[in-house]
């Protein structure tokens, strides 16, 4: 895995301006570095090495001229390695590098759909005039790009535009979502005024004059019949081994994250029954949480794993948290980003990629509170609409309204996140649409925060949950299938690790992999940061002090702090990552 950046500009020093920005992706690559630069744009790459690692140094040059930067992982690379060679072409290296810049040469932009893999791909014209940024299809891997009078740039985080000059004035509406839901992005534009995220599946094509973008990935279709017969459970252990043995290849070894929920452990259990060596697995907790370091422990001992433990007090955390923001330059969304980080820290020091569950719950069942309250809803469109984002808000609308200064431009978030919310629904029917919105709204986000919490500590994270064939079967499950059995999530899953894992794992209820916000914020680190949040200057800006007060107190009595987190994390990017003002 790989950080990129890329710069269109006119300016003598485009390649000192650039080079400094690659720099702070240097924990996305710490292998090594390269610089591309054209008549008017350049483009660099950073490298974290996990295939041919002589062979496979970036940016590289297509026949057509154009410079390609690659972040990802070619999971169906020896497939399309012997298709290409049907025509007489030789590949001279072992890198997925080679075998994607010969495909991109071979079939244009059909190729897309070719590809089993993760990824985000700058290709930066022959002159350096014009730039193209494609993304895969559930947008496993990111790319920010923002747009100016006189310059475009993009870049795998936005710590690396704001050192091109973007990321100064922080997005009101997005900020405000971000309150609501803790995501990010608002539709495309991000917590800065002037950078967006490429959405999933998208091509977009950049100038200084122009920009165009297209969705090369067509919408996933729910309800297909899956024509391969038999139990669809057994046919999930089939396709999930596959999927696991496809994305766990490297010259590099390959860990798990493993949380002690079903999810992982299934990929732990498939990952050790192909392995002649020993595996390595990894499980964190926040000092006096520890139930999930239990479970993951005996995941562990059954699958005969090298496991490594990892546990952080709050004082710990919260820098960590300090570290997370300034390396993205974006705020913490979920407390289990800054676990994950943490994580990966340690991990790299015996693997440089891991496997990881995102997916399974979105997929194959998992929230069925949400899912069942949005399938019982007889209303409207924009009731069911209504209802999802009410049910996937940390902090409720009306908390926000009565709290804020100047509420007004709530109603604008509000048509903002139903128009995308509409679209993803279309063409889907009554019956799968609850499904379709965790599915297309939730985990890419999910995605997102892995991507930045494992790189940031230097580990690639791969999710054979979004596997094609896994994806297709999982879409094919009806409504029925996907309700609970004797009262578990998820039982197609969990029925196809029956063999691989001991039966009190399987049967063990979801439980969300989440550091304990009351005990971070009972503790003296959680209070400091707290108390210089409240003062902080968006927050004041934002906030009503009195208001305010009011719900940091409700959180104390009821014990339930998501609020109470994601004002602190508001805080912590604001200070951290200078933002000047909010527009």
């Amino acid at each position: 895995m790989c950080g990129s950046v890329a710069l269109l500009n006119t300016s003598t020093d485009t390649e000192h301006v650039l080079r400094n920005a690659l720099h702070l992706l240097e924990s996305r690559g710490p292998d090594g570095s390269g610089v591309a630069v054209a008549s008017h744009g350049a483009i660099g790459h950073c490298r974290l090495a996990l295939r041919d690692e002589a062979a496979g140094g970036q940016p590289i040059q297509l026949s057509d001229g154009r410079t390609m930067s690659y972040v990802g992982e070619l999971y169906n690379e020896n497939l399309l390695r012997n298709i290409l060679k049907l025509s007489g072409w030789a590949p001279t290296t072992a890198s997925d590098t080679e075998i994607l810049s010969r495909a991109i040469e071979s079939w244009g932009d059909k190729v897309w759909n070719k590809l089993d893999a993760m990824f985000a791909i700058m290709l930066l014209s022959e002159d350096g005039s014009r730039l193209q940024l494609v993304r895969d299809r559930f947008g496993v891997k990111p790319i920010f790009f923002a747009r100016s009078e006189s310059n475009v740039a993009a870049a795998s985080q936005p710590s690396a535009l704001r050192e091109i000059g973007y990321c100064r004035a922080a997005s009101l509406p997005t900020v405000l979502h971000f309150l609501k839901t803790s995501q990010i992005t608002l539709n495309d534009r991000t917590v800065w005024q002037d950078v967006k995220l490429a959405p999933p599946g998208s091509l977009t094509t950049l100038s200084v004059e122009s920009a165009n973008q297209i969705m090369w990935a067509e919408p996933l279709t729910f309800g297909i019949t899956e024509n391969s017969g038999g139990d669809k459970s057994s046919r999930l252990t089939h396709l999930l081994s596959e999927a696991v043995y496809r994305q766990s290849q490297a010259d590099t070894p390959v860990g798990v994250f493993l949380s002690g929920g079903v999810d992982s452990s299934i990929l732990a259990a498939l990952f050790a029954n192909m392995r002649r060596e020993t595996i390595h697995t990894f499980a964190i907790a926040l000092e006096g949480d520890t139930e999930d370091l239990e479970y993951a422990r005996k995941v562990a001992k059954h699958v005969k794993s090298e496991h490594v433990e990892t546990v952080i007090s709050p004082e710990e955390f919260f820098e960590r948290t300090k570290e997370l923001t300034k390396l993205r330059a974006l705020p913490v969304s979920l407390p289990n980003e800054v676990l994950i980080y943490r994580l990966s820290l340690e991990a790299k020091a015996k693997v440089k990629a891991v496997l990881s569950g995102e997916g399974a719950d979105e997929l194959f069942g998992g929230y069925h509170r949400l899912q069942s309250r949005l399938r019982n809803s007889n209303g409207t469109m924009h009731d069911l609409l209504a209802s999802y984002r009410e049910a996937t808000s940390w902090f409720n609308e009306l908390d926000l309204r009565q709290s804020l200064r100047d509420p007004s431009a709530l109603e604008e978030v509000k048509r903002a996140d139903f128009a995308e919310l509409s679209n993803l629904l279309v063409g889907v029917d009554a019956e799968h649409a609850a499904r379709a919105l965790l599915i297309r709204d939730h985990f890419p986000h999910l995605l997102l925060r892995l991507d930045g919490a494992s790189m940031s500590g230097s580990i690639e994270g791969r999710v054979p949950f979004t596997d094609n064939d896994v994806v297709k079967l999982a879409l094919s499950l009806s409504p029925a299938e996907l309700l609970p059995a004797f009262g578990l999530e998820k039982p197609v899953l969990r029925k196809s690790g029956v063999g691989l894992l001991p039966e009190e794992v399987l049967r063990r209820p979801k439980r969300a992999f989440n550091a304990s916000l009351n005990k971070l914020f009972e503790s003296k680190a959680g209070q400091f940061e707290l108390n210089r949040a409240k003062k902080q200057s968006l927050i004041a800006k934002l906030f009503d002090s009195e208001k305010l007060e009011q719900i940091l107190t409700e959180d104390r009595e009821t014990q339930v702090f998501h609020r109470t987190w994601l004002i602190c994390s508001l805080s912590l990017w604001s200070e951290l990552c200078g933002v000047s003002e909010i527009n």
